[in-house]
């Protein structure tokens, strides 16, 4: 795909879920920095199902356009399964454990679609500070299942 190109021509092809991966490590969970529509947030990586695609090869394939993390389905546990009232829309997430943090850039149609009004940056961010950014990390019942997490885990 090209820059310029309009990135939602498969708008058609995609269904009405969003996909989601909460990656951790033991001290770390991997986050996207996100600046659109002039405000900073935070997000899981993820995006939206494609039709046809079976939700796990959709976490895959937006782990990787996002983070460039390769990760094989066997390795990914659904968590969260729901309707959210809010966006209206299915969403599912998935976790990935890793040992620790791998190398991470953006690649794929988020990486032509960077701009200084919509920008995306895969950041390892420590959990001990997560609370930090608590009030800017989106989609509520992940951050819940994260927050919970965390704090029930020994650190």
């Amino acid at each position: 795909m090209k820059k310029g190109e309009d990135f939602h021509q498969d708008q058609v092809l995609r269904e009405k879920a969003r996909v989601g991966v909460i990656v951790l490590t033991p001290r770390e969970v991997l986050l996207i920095k996100r600046f659109k529509d002039n405000r900073h947030y935070w997000v899981f990586p993820g995006g939206h199902k494609r039709k046809g695609e079976k939700l796990v090869e959709t976490a895959v394939r937006e782990l990787a356009e996002e983070t460039n993390i390769k990760a094989s389905e066997k390795n990914l546990v659904k968590i969260l399964d729901y309707f959210s009232d809010y966006s209206q829309r299915r969403e599912i997430f998935y976790l990935l454990k890793l040992k620790k943090p791998l190398p991470v850039r953006i690649v794929g149609e988020e990486k032509l679609k960077n701009s200084p009004s919509n920008s995306y940056q895969p950041v390892w961010y420590s959990l001990e500070k997560l609370t930090e950014i608590k009030d800017s990390l989106y989609y509520i019942k992940a951050k819940n299942w994260l927050m919970n997490h965390f704090e029930s885990a020994d650190h």
